[in-house]
């Protein structure tokens, strides 16, 4: 069991090891779906919004300078009277140790992971992960505007998941009523390895700025390189 007085540990991390110790039903939950993957975790809430509402969130998470954000054009190909669902994952408050960036948090920030449900979205059903959905077609050629959420003939795309977003706490909190808690499992296993692939992404390309960095401040200068010549090539 891990150390509740670890200062790196999050408010969350914390939640998380209260409840597998006192609540036996989830603590023989969390051992069946590891027992499967161990990297399992669960979805403890998800938000119901619109896309207009993911973009606000977007544009929050650009101000962050997160790792976790999108094109708008991703965004716009959605169709705006459609609903999508955010998942818990990761929550990161003031003060606390941010594993992802290894800094301590001055923006806090709730991450996400984002169905696109190209539908009305009435709900998870109760002890299921069977999502409930209104399902329309289209016959006005919104099709055209909106090709991620409506096929050729007018029919709806099928849902999918469209990434994670880092969205800041305050613009986040507005939203509560639109939040509902249920223990979720399905799509951990994407929301980890999207996580992973984009860090190791990011940690790469780190990597390449600071190679680059280094050979643009080499001690080595002009007037040396040019020494390095003075006598030209042999044969």
């Amino acid at each position: 069991m891990k150390n509740l007085q670890d200062p790196k540990l999050t408010n969350q991390e914390r939640q998380e090891i209260v409840r597998q110790s006192i609540d036996k039903d989830y603590q023989k939950a969390v051992k069946h779906h590891q027992m499967k993957d161990p990297s399992a975790f669960c979805f403890h809430s998800y938000w119901t919004v619109t896309r207009n509402d993911v973009s606000s969130f977007n544009q929050g998470a650009n101000a962050l300078d997160t790792w976790f954000d999108f094109h708008s054009d991703v965004l716009e190909a959605i169709d705006p009277a459609l609903d999508l669902v955010l998942l818990e994952g990761e929550r990161v408050e003031v003060g606390e140790w941010d594993k992802t960036y290894n800094r301590w948090c001055s923006n806090p920030y709730q991450r996400v992971l984002i169905i696109n449900l190209n539908a009305k979205f009435h709900g998870f059903y109760p002890e299921s992960e069977g999502m409930m959905l209104g399902i329309y077609s289209r016959t006005d050629g919104q099709e055209w505007r909106y090709p991620s959420s409506w096929n050729e003939d007018g029919s709806p795309k099928k849902p999918c998941c469209i990434g994670l977003l880092d969205i800041p706490l305050q613009l986040l909190d507005s939203f509560e009523q639109k939040r509902t808690f249920q223990d979720l499992w399905n799509l951990s296993s994407f929301y980890n390895e999207t996580r992973n692939r984009l860090i190791n992404g990011q940690k790469r390309q780190q990597m390449v700025r600071a190679k680059r960095k280094s050979y643009k401040h080499s001690q080595r200068n002009l007037k040396s390189f040019k020494q390095s010549f003075k006598g030209g090539f042999e044969s």
